[in-house]
Formats: structure tokens, sequence, C-alpha cells
């Protein structure tokens, strides 16, 4: 997942095999991407004072990706602090490209939902996939699957959240 492009859709979540169903957690359209050494992002991370964001190649790093992803990356593993890595930022619903964005199902709780959602006949299951898989669409694909996955989640009367506060 090294070299995606804008506009490629991730889905995050389990294929239900059983039920011939997908089970999303989240639905990421790329926006942009940033190449990154783990060693740079430390170093303006401390000179930034440790603010809840900084800003790395026109994507805003927030201070948990930098805890969660990035920290383990440069103390524990000497091969990977100056490696470089690539972090993408999200299509948002407030941008100029609103036809498609990114999203996470949700309802009026405090907590996420994972609906069960049916994929069009896009891709190939029937082997056991485990890690990453990547299927090269086109943004055509992309806007029929957006529009056939967020119909179905908004039909189960849920919502889609486009911003979540990070815990505490």
């Amino acid at each position: 997942m090294k070299n995606l492009d804008k506009n490629t859709m991730i889905l995050f979540g389990n294929f239900d095999k059983q039920n011939n169903s997908f089970m999303i957690d989240t639905l990421f359209i790329i926006d942009q991407k940033a190449t990154y050494t783990p060693k740079d992002v430390i170093s303006n991370f401390t000179k930034s004072n440790k603010n809840i964001y900084i800003n790395y190649n026109d994507i805003e790093l927030s201070k948990e990706f930098i805890e969660i992803s990035t920290f383990p990356l440069y103390f524990y593993s000497n091969e990977l602090r100056n490696k470089n890595l690539s972090v993408y930022s999200a299509v948002m619903q407030n941008t100029k490209e609103e036809y498609i964005f990114s999203y996470f199902p949700c309802s009026t709780g405090n907590y996420f939902d994972i609906p069960s959602v049916k994929l069009l006949n896009l891709y190939n299951f029937n082997n056991e996939i485990k890690g990453v898989s990547y299927i090269d669409l086109s943004i055509g694909q992309i806007t029929d699957e957006w529009n056939n996955i967020t119909n179905q989640i908004l039909s189960k009367k849920l919502y889609l959240g486009t911003y979540a506060q990070s815990p505490h």
C-alpha cells in the first residue's frame, strides 16, 4: 500500500464468506500522499513543542498518529528509522470532490457500527484473503461501489461519520 493513487478506495473490515457480505468499519478515499521517514517526523514533532498536529509535506499528522505509528518505528527499529514510508490523507466531505468521500458508519450513540453490506461484483473472494488485497478499479467503478455501500448504510438508518475525536 505504498504507492496508491488519489481517489483509490480502501475498505477496512472483514469479508463474511458465509453470507457473501462485507463487514465495513471504514471507507477511506485517498486524497494526498506524503513520503516521510520516522526520523524526520520525530525531529519536526520535537521542534513543534508536541502540538496536537504537525504539518508534514502538506499532510497534518496527529499527535496520536506520531505516538502510535512513528515512535515505535523510530525508537525500536534502526532499520526503519531512515526508511521512506507513505502516509495518506482522506478525501473529506467538505472538499471540492464531495461526490465521494471517506467515512465510517455510525449511529447516534457513542460507538461505531460495523454493518454488513453486499459489494458489487468487482472482487474475487473465492480464495482466503489474509492481510492486504489490492484491486485496481476505475474512478467510475469506485464511484459506483461508493454509492452502493453508502446507500446500504443509509438504508440501515446509520450515519456517515466524517470526524471522531481521539480518545484521551
